[in-house]
């Protein structure tokens, strides 16, 4: 959020290189796991995590595509002579619900800690009710104030953007309770997780 309140296009291009390190070291994974696979490395128990962690790996790297969007939608505000654009409160709320959720669901994959994958699940409720929020919000505003449409058409793909880092995350909280409980208990926790959350 620093990025769309400040414009600092120091910040920007350090993202844009940050990027292509997680790239790099998501190729490197996938490239490991596939490795083990290939080579049969992993018992019938250890399997079940190799695919997880691929998976999880897979939704690491399409948060950062996201965080690309965020950068994109930033580089046009501030291509357009846009000085401190009025950034939402609400995304500003949503965005740290979504730091919150992926500094969680990376704690619990660390620790094997399903209780916290579960709270992650929780949290992307709220995300979800920020976004729908926003949205009408933004569009109310170009309706009464049309010459706003251009900025607040980047601010609904950044909230966008945001609201899918949410759901990378809740998948892989998803992901962290099957690999910390067995099989059968899986689907049974993230039902009853889900029914909390509506």
């Amino acid at each position: 959020m620093k990025i769309l309140t400040a414009g600092n296009r120091e910040l920007i291009k350090r993202l844009h290189n940050n990027d292509r390190k997680l790239n790099g070291l998501h190729a490197d994974i996938e490239a490991a796991g596939l490795f083990m696979l290939a080579n049969r490395e992993v018992d019938s128990v250890k399997l079940r995590s190799v695919l997880l962690c691929l998976k999880i790996n897979n939704d690491l790297g399409r948060i950062g595509e996201q965080v690309l969007q965020i950068l994109r939608s930033a580089e046009t505000i501030f291509q357009q002579g846009v000085k401190n654009p009025p950034t939402p409160i609400s995304i500003s709320r949503c965005a740290n619900l979504v730091q919150m959720m992926i500094a969680n669901v990376l704690d619990s994959f660390a620790k094997s800690d399903a209780r916290l994958a579960q709270l992650v699940i929780l949290e992307d409720k709220l995300v979800n009710e920020e976004h729908n929020y926003i949205t009408c919000s933004l569009i109310d505003e170009m309706v009464k104030n049309p010459r706003s449409i251009s900025i607040a058409l980047e601010f609904l793909l950044v909230a966008k953007a945001i609201e899918r880092i949410g759901d990378h995350a809740k998948n892989i909280a998803s992901h962290v309770i099957l690999m910390a409980q067995p099989v059968k208990l899986h689907h049974t926790a993230i039902a009853e997780v889900e029914e909390q959350a509506v």
